[in-house]
Parts: C-alpha cells; sequence; structure tokens
C-alpha cells in the first residue's frame, strides 16, 4: 500500500511566456508544504517538521535559488495547492538592446 503523502503522478513544469517576464511554475503531488515553515523557506534556516520528508530537509537550495533569481530582478513564491506543494518564479526578459551582439 502507498502511503497518503506519496504519489504517482509526476511534477509538473509549466512556462509562461510573458511581454516582459518569463514565468515558471513547478507544481508536485505529495502532501504540501508545512505551512508553518512556508514564511521563511528561503532563509536558509532548515526545517525538522517531523514529517515523513523532513529528513531531505529544505536547507539552503531553495535560499540559493532566491539569491540567484533576485540577483535577476526576479521573483519566487512558494505555496501549497490542494494536491501538493507549488513553486513559482518569474524572470524578466533582457531588452534587446542590452543583450551581447555575439549572442544576437
Amino acid at each position: 500500500m502507498v502511503p497518503s503523502y506519496q504519489c504517482n503522478k509526476t511534477p509538473e513544469l509549466t512556462v509562461t511566456d510573458h511581454p516582459n517576464h518569463v514565468t515558471f511554475c513547478v507544481k508536485d503531488f505529495g502532501h504540501g508544504l508545512n505551512p508553518d515553515v512556508i514564511p521563511d523557506i528561503f532563509s536558509g534556516i532548515c526545517h525538522n517538521t517531523g514529517s515523513v520528508d523532513s529528513h531531505k530537509g529544505m536547507g539552503i537550495g531553495l535560499s540559493i535559488c532566491k539569491t540567484i533569481i533576485d540577483a535577476h530582478n526576479g521573483y519566487i513564491v512558494a505555496k501549497n495547492h490542494t494536491n501538493g506543494a507549488l513553486f513559482l518564479f518569474t524572470l524578466p526578459k533582457e531588452e534587446e538592446e542590452n543583450i551581447p551582439c555575439s549572442q544576437k
């Protein structure tokens, strides 16, 4: 028997192109995030919630993601949806005039 926190459904990645930015949405179908850790999830603090997945930890990886995304003037959020967790981040598009000639 598969425990209720596990799911055989593959995580979804959705990339949406907007005029000035691109949005990336990663959605899984597990047990979701502990609501108590969501406000600090990008701080680099390891939260041992006592949940089944707590051994996987949420150490500095998400903090590094936020640092990189912030450095590119984007943003990242984490939240729960009905059947799991969702991470959404955006990155602004580079203006044509700022792209080096070798990349055009």
